[in-house]
């Protein structure tokens, strides 16, 4: 599939400046740091646990299905790709005058290797504290804001731009979204308002349905001799406590050392 089609499928169009969420004219750092944003947030390791028998027994984590994680792993490629594009001058340049680019063979490059040659490993517990940080930060609240926006109150839309989003989670996400309405920061959507019991019933029946057939392909997977490896992205690690990525965290343990500095949470 060309890349362009891969970025209306996972995000709905081709402006690689909107997708990073900045403008044409924003410098060689802005460019760097929105993508370290959102490919930390859409990482496929970040979507992962070896041991499905003890994320079960301690509520550390949920199972995806396969259509979720191919969906996960190739935003994060189109992600890297277009980092790749806007961080070359002449490829910035070309796309910049005439939309285009050079389709090359960067579909079979490595894109999580890219990633780690570019950023140091984050551990578990580094995630984990930033994690609770942003549970009811304003950040959260404008990732919530953005994805309602962006899926015009469509909650099954909202899935897929949400990480953490799930049945359990709905209400609280719902009540961020009604205060946004209260404050007029929204509008009210035809779909949001329409999104009642038998939506959310329906929602709730496909998402237990997927889990139990991965859950199957994963205990299949559990039996091999690599099984460690075949489980990388079947498992989702506890979505409450990585819902998104904060600049803050990008900052403490992904800026260079020599760059080291906090500017604290984002404003309220």
């Amino acid at each position: 599939m060309p890349f362009k089609e891969d970025c209306i499928e996972c995000f709905g169009h081709t402006d690689f400046y909107k997708i990073f969420g900045i403008e044409k004219t924003s410098t060689d750092v802005e460019i760097k740091k929105a993508y370290r944003k959102l490919a930390f947030l859409w990482h496929p390791d970040r979507f992962t646990a070896k041991d499905p028998s003890t994320a079960k027994k301690t509520g550390e984590g949920e199972i995806l299905s396969d259509e979720h994680i191919k969906t996960v792993t190739k935003k994060f490629q189109v992600i890297s790709r277009v980092y790749q594009i806007l961080s070359t001058k002449d490829s910035r340049d070309e796309y910049d005058t005439s939309g285009t680019f050079g389709e090359d063979d960067a579909g079979d490059m490595d894109w999580k290797e890219y990633w780690r040659n570019m950023f140091p490993e984050i551990t578990e517990d580094q995630i984990n504290s930033y994690m609770n940080e942003y549970l009811g930060s304003a950040q959260e609240i404008t990732d919530v804001k953005n994805a309602y926006e962006t899926c015009k109150g469509d909650f099954n839309k909202m899935y897929e731009y949400i990480i953490g989003l799930n049945p359990d989670t709905e209400e609280r996400i719902k009540q961020i979204v009604w205060h946004l309405i209260s404050k007029e920061e929204v509008k009210v959507f035809p779909k949001f308002l329409k999104d009642d019991g038998a939506a959310i019933e329906k929602r709730r029946r496909k998402f237990e349905r997927e889990a139990a057939e991965a859950e199957k392909i994963v205990e299949k997977r559990r039996q091999k001799p690599n099984a460690d490896e075949d489980l990388v992205n079947a498992i989702l690690k506890n979505n409450k406590k990585r819902e998104a990525a904060m600049d803050e965290f990008m900052k403490k343990y992904i800026e260079p050392k020599k760059k080291s500095r906090r500017n604290g949470r984002a404003p309220e």
